[in-house]
């Protein structure tokens, strides 16, 4: 499984900068979430966004890795569970 495809924005662009995949080719959502501390470590494959919420109360290094040809949509909907405002 790869868990990362390169895509490259046009030379120029702002960094965070979302932009709109081709509407053709929408991959499935993924979010893949991993989770660890010094004697722990988990990954969750989640299906919403919203599910990431309740990893983020616990006292351990949380990464999100989200997945989608849509991320404008996802992240979206990811920034207020995360407590930050909408791009």
């Amino acid at each position: 499984m790869t868990y990362f495809t390169k895509h490259y924005h046009p030379p120029g662009t702002s960094p965070g900068t979302l932009i709109q995949r081709d509407k053709q080719r929408r991959a499935p959502l993924t979010i893949l979430l991993t989770y660890y501390t010094d004697s722990e470590y988990s990954e969750r494959l989640l299906t919403e966004p919203e599910e990431c919420a309740a990893y983020l109360e616990r006292e351990t290094v949380t990464w999100i890795h989200v997945v989608s040809n849509n991320q404008e949509f996802i992240l979206q909907a990811i920034l207020p569970t995360l407590g930050k405002p909408d791009p």
